[in-house]
């Protein structure tokens, strides 16, 4: 299909190129969830000790339930907050991985338009319907793709609204009780 050892280089080249980009994408994920992990334990740490200092000075049992539920309201809201911030690495990662997955197609798609261009230049006289038809196809072919990133951006930002009016859904009654 390849008609030169460069074009197949180029193309292993751009392959490899997006593989690296794809890992430094999980890598710079995987740390920002590791830094809000580290982020959470701590806080949640911090407001055990509060909670418990707290609890020392405690004088009878309404007061420790009353302590106990003002302490409740300001932890759901953090966990909520967490839950979206975990959501906002993986939407951040996947949009990434996305767009580096779309551009190395439309590198693809490239280098085998120029490989079909440079195949029917040098095609036998009598072969334009097979050439014709191959065109056709790859035509075709990235007609289909595009409308399938179309339809699937359509559907992740519909998810996308979904989620973030799930989320503002959550934070208000949250927010309003605490």
């Amino acid at each position: 299909m390849f008609n030169t050892p460069t074009q197949f280089a180029a193309l292993q080249q751009a392959a490899i190129n997006s593989l690296v980009k794809v890992a430094n994408v999980q890598l710079e994920s995987t740390k920002a969830l590791f830094e809000l992990q580290v982020s959470a334990t701590r806080e949640f740490v911090e407001d055990s000790v509060k909670s418990a200092k707290s609890l020392t000075s405690v004088k009878d049992v309404q007061e420790a339930l009353s302590l106990q539920t003002g302490a409740a309201r300001p932890g759901a809201a953090k966990a909520v907050a967490f839950t979206k911030s975990v959501y906002e690495v993986f939407a951040k990662a996947n949009a990434e991985i996305k767009e580096i997955a779309e551009s190395h197609a439309a590198e693809v798609n490239k280098q085998v338009v120029s490989v079909i261009d440079t195949a029917t230049q040098s095609a036998p006289a009598g072969s334009e319907p097979a050439v014709a038809f191959v065109k056709s196809a790859v035509s075709a072919a990235t007609n289909a793709i595009d409308q399938f990133a179309k339809v699937s951006k359509q559907a992740s930002d519909t998810a996308q609204a979904n989620i973030a009016a799930a989320f503002a859904a959550i934070e208000k009654p949250v927010i309003v009780q605490a």
